[in-house]
Parts: C-alpha cells; structure tokens; sequence
C-alpha cells in the first residue's frame, strides 16, 4: 500500500512546498493562510502561491461564508481544507 505521500505525488504531482503545505492543511482539517505561514515557518508570498496552485488541482477549497477565521489582525480569512473525492466531481 502507497503512503499518503506517494499517492498524492502520482495521482496530483504534489510534491516540495506544495504537498507540505496539503498535508499541514489536511492534519489540522483546516487552515488559513495566516495559520500555515505560522505553523510550517514560510513567507506569505510562498503560501499564496502554493494555496491558489493547490485550489487549482483541486486539492483544496474554500467555503468563504461558512468557513471563516479572524486573523490576528482583525480580518477575515479564507480557510482552506481539503477537497474530498466527491466534491472533486461535483466542481468538474
């Protein structure tokens, strides 16, 4: 049996920053972009960049109105988690 890495870098060639930055979103079953930048130590330029490239594969998704957090500077952010197999379908 694959690892959960090995499978996502054959069926969504992630791999580097980009499968990082999944699997830091998967195991805490949702982050913002505040939150990874923090937890994993990268500047928010990388983050961005790796999050639109992530929504892209349709790894992940954001439901902006019923999935909102503050950031620590008072605003709303976005929160990204991870796009289920049948959600996939249902976007395509």
């Amino acid at each position: 049996m694959k690892t959960l890495a090995a499978h996502l870098y054959t069926s969504a060639n992630l791999s580097g920053l980009r499968l990082k930055v999944y699997l830091y979103i998967v195991g805490c079953g949702g982050a913002t972009s505040e939150e990874v930048e923090a937890g994993l130590g990268l500047r928010h330029q990388t983050v961005s960049a790796r999050l639109n490239e992530l929504e892209h594969r349709y790894c992940l998704l954001t439901t902006e109105k019923l999935d909102v957090r503050t950031t620590s500077s008072g605003r709303n952010a976005r929160v990204y988690r991870e796009r289920k197999p049948k959600e996939k379908a249902e976007t395509e």
